[in-house]
């Protein structure tokens, strides 16, 4: 009877009843649509029963399903689930043949796809078979990856079997247990137990995550210091004995952290240059070089922009460096250091995102303005910076102060209404997934629409991703809508228009904030700004620092601001508290 609710009803209605607590008919509802269903449908039903079965440890239910799913459906996501259904049942013999297999899946761009947990499945099912070189495959597997909980899984294993400790050295199952407990967090007891490894300098610990581990016990137990004389006799260890590229990396960059750690920012700046020269990629001398920079700001400011001279023009991706580049600049301005900041400018201009060049010349800028930095001709400099900060129109708030600045900030903006809005697809062209998100809508299943459009926002056409847009926003899901609004400003065709922008802008809890901000004598674009900045309109938002609510108060400076204006026991939770205390806030700080 369910399937004369339309083609693919099973699939949806599994989630309405279980919505209204009635799990078992929505499994029978998902078998029902992968027995009788197809396509996308068909494949995510039955992902959603093999994963099912595979908790429920009914193992042979979730290979039978994932066989007959890979038949249909030949990806690498339905061989995988029978893998791991093969492993559990201790089908050893399938596994290393379907080890050999799921290699052959490769990444979009032919690269090998990771899959760590694959590394355990074949040394317990060696070890199981009783075939040569499964303890070799256990080492590998502590040593060629971090210790996470891979690690802890394979020792449960070993404690489960009997005499598997006489099978390795005391050597090597001191460096298991070690591994171990450091994946467990038991950082004391893992640097105990690997004292006499460290003390040898044996080479088990020399490859290039057990060197990152032992870095990271030392930091977890607040041994940094002690962890850093260990590693500056590691390092010599390694370079007198020849040791890797990747290790003499791994080992530098591991010393300054743990200088770093303890605040030791100077000998950390200098071990980063040293992992510098050891870096295996682009992307890696960018990050040792972030380091360098960043423990340079931490020691010396002035120094550190002697460090941007340095490195700037070796940078792979300047992008990345923003964000110490911007503490540099704002430890600067605090130490009033402005013929340093005008170093800066000259060492970045050419070299830098243009995101940080715009933030740097127009406080340079600025500081001419105010006579902080004499230079001659000062005023011209001043104009043509800020000129460039708007010509370059890379942050969008600098653009607006520059424009402010120069009297050239456009009083209103009028959306042109002759502009088309994004480009719809020819008819006939919705993909499955976008049929997909549809059903979840026509179902009124409005959270579900959200969690599979944002699985694959690269899936979804423009047109259709507004049309769900639109959808959330009339059913009060604002901060879905704006999250996917996100998406659709960012792509390079689209141009909004007023109907879209009002999206984008929306006006959630009107009633509240005009009444808020008339009474405060608030701006309102301002105070919807405000609120849309901090949490999206979400009156329940907690930021991780601790921030709560509409306007994202912190509990003390609410209690406060609460206690001032004779407010007792306020929520900051609930919409219509937060906003009463957040708009006289803004407006004292405003003052």
């Amino acid at each position: 009877d369910i399937t004369r609710l339309g083609d693919n009803a099973p699939f949806y209605m599994s989630y309405v009843l279980r919505k209204v607590g009635r799990p078992v008919v929505a499994l029978h509802l998902l078998q029902l649509e992968w027995r009788r269903g197809n396509g996308i449908w068909q494949k995510d039903a039955a992902k959603q029963l093999i994963t099912y079965y595979m908790q429920t440890r009914e193992y042979a239910k979730a290979e039978e399903i994932a066989k007959e799913a890979y038949s249909s459906y030949p990806e690498r996501s339905f061989y995988r689930q029978l893998l791991e259904a093969w492993y559990w049942q201790h089908k050893d013999e399938d596994v290393l043949r379907g080890l050999e297999r799921i290699a052959s899946f490769k990444n979009p761009n032919g690269s090998a796809i990771v899959d760590p947990e694959l590394a355990l499945f074949r040394a317990v099912s060696t070890y199981r078979l009783g075939k040569d070189g499964w303890q070799k495959l256990f080492m590998d597997l502590f040593s060629e990856q971090p210790a996470t909980d891979l690690q802890i899984r394979a020792f449960e294993f070993f404690k489960l079997e009997k005499g598997m400790e006489s099978q390795f050295t005391a050597t090597q199952w001191a460096f298991l247990k070690g591994k171990y407990e450091i994946a467990q967090q038991q950082f004391g007891p893992a640097l105990s137990t690997l004292q006499p490894l460290i003390d040898a300098h044996n080479p088990l610990l020399f490859t290039p995550w057990d060197l990152r581990d032992l870095g990271r016990a030392y930091m977890g137990s607040s041994s940094a210091l002690t962890g850093a004389g260990v590693f500056e006799r590691l390092i010599s260890s390694l370079l007198a004995n020849g040791g890797t590229s990747e290790s003499l990396y791994a080992a530098y960059s591991t010393l300054g952290q743990l200088y770093r750690s303890a605040n030791w920012y100077v000998h950390a700046a200098a071990a980063f240059k040293r992992a510098i020269g050891y870096a295996p990629d682009n992307a890696e001398y960018d990050r040792m070089a972030w380091y360098v920079l960043d423990s340079e700001v931490q020691s010396s400011p002035v120094e550190a922009v002697d460090q941007v001279a340095t490195y700037a023009k070796l940078w792979h991706n300047p992008s990345y460096f923003n964000d110490v580049l911007g503490e540099l600049c704002t430890d600067l301005i605090q130490r009033r250091d402005w013929a340093v900041l005008w170093k800066l400018y000259h060492e970045l201009e050419g070299h830098a995102d243009n995101r940080i060049i715009v933030r740097v010349a127009y406080d340079v800028a600025s500081a001419i303005d105010n006579g902080y930095i004499n230079i001659a001709n000062g005023k011209q400099i001043a104009h043509d910076l800020m000129d460039k900060v708007i010509s370059l129109d890379a942050d969008r708030y600098y653009t607006f102060l520059a424009s402010a600045r120069l009297d050239k900030l456009p009083q209103v903006f009028e959306p042109d209404p002759t502009q088309p809005t994004v480009q719809a697809k020819p008819s006939g062209e919705d993909t499955d997934f976008e049929n997909l998100i549809t059903g979840f809508l026509s179902y009124g299943l409005y959270n579900e629409a959200y969690t599979f459009a944002r699985s694959d926002t690269r899936a979804l056409g423009n047109q259709f991703l507004l049309l769900l847009i639109r959808q959330l926003h009339r059913q009060g899901k604002i901060l879905e809508s704006l999250r996917l609004m996100d998406v659709l400003v960012a792509r390079p065709s689209v141009t909004l228009t007023l109907p879209e922008l009002k999206l984008y802008y929306p006006q959630p809890y009107s009633s509240i904030i005009d009444s808020v901000a008339k009474k405060e004598d608030l701006s309102l674009p301002v105070f919807y700004g405000l609120v849309r900045e901090e949490s999206y309109f979400q009156s329940s938002i907690v930021s991780s620092a601790g921030a709560v609510g509409l306007t994202q108060l912190m509990p003390a400076t609410a209690k406060d601001i609460a206690h001032r204006m004779g407010m007792k026991d306020p929520q900051i939770a609930n919409a219509n508290d937060n906003l009463a205390i957040g708009g006289p806030y803004l407006q004292m700080l405003i003052q």
